[in-house]
């Protein structure tokens, strides 16, 4: 049996990385705040204008966390450009990558039900050319996000390698022996797993980082799904990807295709990952590792083709504790309900997903 790693966001926050929205969006603050300290004039660009009347000093702030984006967008005179910006900072602890292109979805979404509400009268549905410069400037919001995302990872990516006190991870614990808590007995006694590590694994890595960079071993396989950093900004995947969604195949059926482009199937097209993907599962039976991956439906596509595989014999889910107000939760529950989201056949959901067990905290896989 071979075994798939599902890698997610939150792996990379464990390691150091600071790679979450959040993050994202302080150190874009910060940056916006310090361009106009150096020459004292408004700044303006794509998502933020940073206008010179200013109440406070950057330098009050720890460069590296900001306790509270609304106080601070408000008491640096910061007007949010971005529709999609917008709809977060208010929300912005829970917010995740996921959520972001959800709302770029829902926008979208929001302005072909005025096309809709446009052509009520008319048996075809025409896109009138204000239409045209709305969805394009909701696309090049999302682009310029994505290219100032890549900056600040690619500025991240580099402090961690460079830091000795988090070391690259070795991977070593992706190649454990099958563990038989994770199995019902009947698959455990059919593929005779006892004493035996996977055949071949592979890291299917969502991420845009690659902190994989340094494990070298002939019985790894690396798949950055959605692109690497030192690639062109056009390998990079982000977007919607649900293409089972019913308005999504609405899109489909209009004569504009400015509603597709940032549609994750059209990208998975242009490379050549998925198709390696696509052999892994096919080549026999696996394991999946789920770790610090949501398993958001803005993956479904992906996620759907490897979760009813066939060769899917079991899906371990590595949960993340926390404390709140005293109280120890987990997202056990939340990534279930996320993957039942995913997969059409109920019954090979209660199968597959392993049960909850100690062995399946986080930080036994880092």
């Amino acid at each position: 049996m071979n075994r798939l790693i599902l890698v997610g966001n939150g792996f990379d926050i464990a390691l150091k990385l600071r790679s979450s929205y959040k993050q994202f969006i302080e150190q874009l603050m910060i940056k916006t705040c310090k361009v106009y300290e150096e020459d004292f004039s408004d700044y303006n660009d794509k998502l933020l204008i940073k206008h010179s009347i200013s109440n406070t000093s950057i330098l009050k702030y720890n460069t590296s966390n900001i306790p509270d984006i609304k106080s601070f967008v408000e008491n640096e005179d910061i007007e949010i450009k971005s529709k999609i910006l917008n709809l977060t900072i208010l929300d912005i602890e829970r917010k995740g990558w996921a959520d972001i292109e959800k709302i770029y979805f829902d926008l979208l979404l929001d302005i072909y039900n005025i096309i809709k509400l446009k052509n009520q009268d008319s048996l075809r549905v025409e896109v009138f050319e204000e239409d045209r410069k709305e969805i394009k400037q909701l696309n090049n919001e999302l682009s310029e996000i994505k290219k100032e995302l890549v900056i600040h990872l690619q500025n991240e990516e580099n402090k961690y390698f460079s830091k000795t006190k988090y070391p690259p991870y070795t991977c070593k614990k992706f190649l454990h022996p099958f563990i038989e808590e994770d199995f019902d007995d009947f698959t455990w006694k059919e593929f005779d797993l006892e004493g035996k590590k996977p055949i071949k694994t592979c890291i299917l890595n969502f991420n845009y980082t690659n902190p994989f960079k340094l494990c070298r071993n002939d019985d790894l396989v690396k798949i950055n799904v959605h692109g690497r950093l030192e690639d062109n900004l056009e390998s990079i995947v982000f977007g919607y990807g649900d293409e089972s969604d019913e308005r999504y195949k609405e899109f489909k059926m209009l004569d504009e295709n400015l509603f597709l482009e940032n549609m994750k199937s059209f990208a998975y097209i242009r490379s050549t990952e998925y198709n390696k993907m696509l052999s892994f599962i096919e080549s026999g039976n696996f394991q999946i590792f789920i770790v610090g991956h949501s398993c958001a439906i803005t993956d479904k596509t992906l996620l759907n083709e490897i979760f009813e595989s066939d060769f899917c014999k079991n899906i371990k889910i590595f949960y993340h504790e926390k404390q709140e107000n005293g109280v120890t939760t987990d997202n056990f529950n939340e990534i279930s309900f996320n993957i039942s989201r995913l997969m059409d056949n109920s019954s090979k959901l209660r199968k597959v997903v392993a049960k909850k067990y100690l062995g399946c905290k986080f930080n036994t896989i880092l």
